[in-house]
């Protein structure tokens, strides 16, 4: 038994993870099961999908959600009654950038604006308007490879499994 405060030590060094919270186990199972259907955004947050956005339901089937935000749509994992509003959470490196649009399995397909760029050693930190705000990390290369700059247009791509929609506790 190893207890640890750092997310990297515990999801590489793990056979098994137990998230506690005040005290009380939140999640616990293999740590691809907890990085790939965490159970609450606190548990994204753990496994790194800190970025988020709230959005609506119209729509779910066999554990696939159609959500808008603003005028479009998106196809993100979870399960939520029809009419209801979710937050959405995901994880940056998940979204995938290119110049054109790709026919790609992702299900989630949108053109988005780049408003701002920040480098991080090798990394850059891509901050985007399409539908709703979003931000992407890419390494250097990749960047230099789009030639990317604040107010290019830009194909944004991430699979419906990437992005994890919970229901929004009211109060």
């Amino acid at each position: 038994v190893l207890a640890t405060h750092d997310r990297a030590d515990a999801f590489s060094l793990a056979d098994r993870v137990v998230v506690l919270r005040d005290g009380r186990v939140v999640q616990s199972g293999r740590p691809e099961d907890l990085f790939e259907n965490p159970a609450d955004p606190f548990i994204a947050a753990v496994t790194g999908a800190e970025l988020s956005f709230r959005a609506s339901v119209t729509s779910s089937l066999d554990g696939l959600l159609t959500l808008r935000i603003g005028d479009s749509e998106l196809t993100a994992a979870g399960s939520a009654v029809e009419g209801s509003e979710v937050r959405v959470v995901y994880r940056p490196e998940d979204l995938f950038l290119s110049r054109t649009e790709i026919s790609a399995s992702p299900r989630n397909r949108f053109q988005a604006e780049v408003t701002e760029i920040r480098s991080s050693g090798s990394l850059l930190r891509v901050r985007l308007e399409g539908t709703g705000h979003w931000v992407a990390v890419i390494t250097r290369a990749a960047g230099d490879e789009l030639s990317l700059e604040v107010g290019s247009r830009i194909w944004v791509q991430v699979k419906a499994t990437a992005l994890h929609a919970f229901a929004v506790q009211t109060s």
